[in-house]
């Protein structure tokens, strides 16, 4: 076969001559340029060092492997201060570096993995004529795809843990395509602006507002535009206001003290309209109380049976019942065991059992005899009269008694019929989070905030600036998220008049 006759192309090389041997394409070819550029100081170079063949695996054609032989080049390095002395010629377009196998038949056998799975894979591929391992099929598919790797056109910067708090990395993602691009060992200025060198054709990097990244993006692709992404954006707007929260922590500790002070517990006053003082009740009897009102709505206690059993047990011991008095009546006009069971609908064994006992047995289906607790219930209904909650004080009182149950089952007693357990009194003075949970609690809207959250705010509205720093927070967070670019000026502007320091200083370094 000659030369001419190559019916698919070898982009980047030049073909030297075509052999078969055992059923093998064998194809000889070499680089078709003459230089090459350094892929640590991006230099050209014209200065071989010496060369070696690359064998390289490509698609079959009719049926035949094809095998790829190029002629490759080393060249020197000539850039003094460049670390790397050699470096080989790539061959970007055809394999990546250090592969055994063409881009083209990377993507085959990747096709065949993501259908058919990794050894069913390898058998379709080796029967196609690309023979591979069910591994390598499998590993091929987990590598990155080489369709991916065009440089994208919005490109997102921004660091990840490889060791959380030590070592950190950078991670770029195509915001178009929402795909991660690379990673990068380091989070430094030099890497981005390397890589952003490597793959030009970025138009708009997202970034945070890193220094290292603002100075890696401009030397690495002048002509993009940088832009913070929101995401970022919002993250520093609540880093501001937890700043802000932390500093006047002291001043909203006595705005909550002194609201507590202003309005009395709720609790407190009913117990000195019925008691005539603030002192806790006591569980001794010498003192007694008014009765405990049963909640209404107190649940089953687990030990007892549910009203609708009940009824169920019911209205099977009245059938049973039913059929114990046919029973009788066609036992008296002399029928047979069998005729009297298949009338009735029960087993030749109930109605001997029902003749040998002669009378209606009780339903043991579903039987439970009475609880540890049940000769303790009236004992225990008189102290609850009286006053006494306490589960451990009273589980020693019946302990004392005869009781070999355990507190946990005094426990469940009073659960079911123990005075109603209401939630928080709403006079209970209010504990203030910390800054960065109250932060979070300022931010949200109004909607979303539970009964004690916007409790909380309304005793912390009483302290006028911060009020206003909530409202600046909450006008910048809709600018941000509802993309709003025409209220950004006014809303520098009542910033910088708020006299809010860390307001200032933000709006300050934005600007």
């Amino acid at each position: 076969m000659s030369v001419p006759d190559l019916l698919f192309p070898l982009p980047g090389c030049v073909v030297d001559q075509t052999t078969t041997t055992d059923s093998i394409l064998l194809i000889d070819g070499h680089p078709s340029t003459d230089v090459a550029t350094c892929p640590d100081c991006h230099a050209l170079s014209t200065h071989v060092h010496s060369r070696y063949t690359r064998q390289l695996r490509d698609l079959p054609v009719v049926e035949q492997p094809v095998r790829l032989r190029l002629l490759v080049r080393r060249f020197r390095c000539l850039t003094p201060s460049c670390a790397r002395q050699t470096f080989v010629e790539g061959l970007p377009e055809l394999a990546r570096r250090h592969a055994q196998r063409t881009v083209r038949l990377t993507e085959a056998v990747r096709g065949l993995g993501c259908e058919a799975g990794g050894e069913a894979g390898a058998r379709m591929a080796t029967r196609l004529r690309m023979p591979v391992s069910g591994d390598t099929v499998l590993r091929i598919v987990r590598s990155p795809s080489t369709s991916t790797q065009s440089t994208p056109r919005v490109l997102g910067i921004d660091d990840f843990a490889l060791r959380k708090g030590r070592v950190y990395g950078t991670v770029l993602v195509d915001l178009e395509r929402h795909r991660p691009v690379d990673l990068l060992p380091k989070r430094t200025a030099e890497a981005v602006a390397s890589w952003l060198y490597d793959h030009p054709g970025v138009e708009v990097i997202a970034r945070d507002r890193a220094q290292d990244y603002a100075r890696g993006a401009t030397e690495g692709a002048p002509g993009a535009t940088q832009v913070v992404d929101r995401f970022h954006l919002l993250c520093n707007l609540s880093e501001v206001l937890s700043r802000y929260l932390q500093r006047m922590a002291p001043t909203l500790r006595r705005t909550l003290a002194d609201a507590a002070a202003a309005s009395p517990s709720p609790s407190e006053e009913m117990v000195e309209e019925t008691t005539g003082s603030r002192e806790p009740r006591a569980c001794e009897p010498s003192v007694p109380t008014a009765p405990v009102a049963m909640s209404p709505s107190s649940p089953v206690p687990r030990y007892g049976r549910h009203p609708r059993l009940e009824q169920t047990q019911e209205a099977r011991q009245a059938e049973r019942a039913h059929r114990y008095q046919q029973m009788q009546t066609l036992r008296a006009r002399g029928q047979s065991i069998r005729q009297i069971a298949k009338a009735c609908g029960v087993s030749r064994h109930t109605i001997r059992h029902w003749l040998r006992v002669g009378t209606l047995p009780p339903d043991q289906r579903g039987y439970r005899g009475g609880g540890k607790i049940d000769p303790y219930v009236a004992y225990l209904q008189g102290r609850l009269v009286e006053g006494c909650t306490n589960q451990s004080h009273l589980w020693r009182e019946i302990r004392e008694q005869g009781f070999t149950g355990t507190r946990s089952l005094v426990a469940k007693w009073l659960n079911a019929h123990g005075p109603a357990r209401t939630g928080t009194p709403q006079g209970t003075p209010l504990v203030l989070p910390p800054a960065r949970r109250l932060a979070w609690l300022l931010m949200q809207d109004e909607q979303t905030r539970t009964v004690n959250e916007q409790r909380l705010w309304s005793q912390l509205q009483q302290n006028t600036e911060l009020v206003q720093m909530q409202a600046l927070v909450q006008q910048g967070r809709a600018m941000i998220r509802q993309c709003h670019p025409e209220v950004l000026d006014p809303w520098l502007q009542a910033c910088q008049s708020s006299g809010i320091a860390e307001l200032k200083n933000f709006v300050g370094v934005l600007q």
